[in-house]
């Protein structure tokens, strides 16, 4: 259950940091107009 959870926690995180990042880079081009 904890390797499970662990992996399933860190999926998440690269989940929501690649999403993260996504936002941030369309966000860029309206920031820099």
């Amino acid at each position: 259950m904890k390797i499970k959870t662990a992996k399933l926690q860190s999926y998440i995180e690269n989940h929501l940091s690649s999403g993260a990042m996504m936002v941030i880079v369309a966000k860029m081009p309206y920031q820099q107009h």
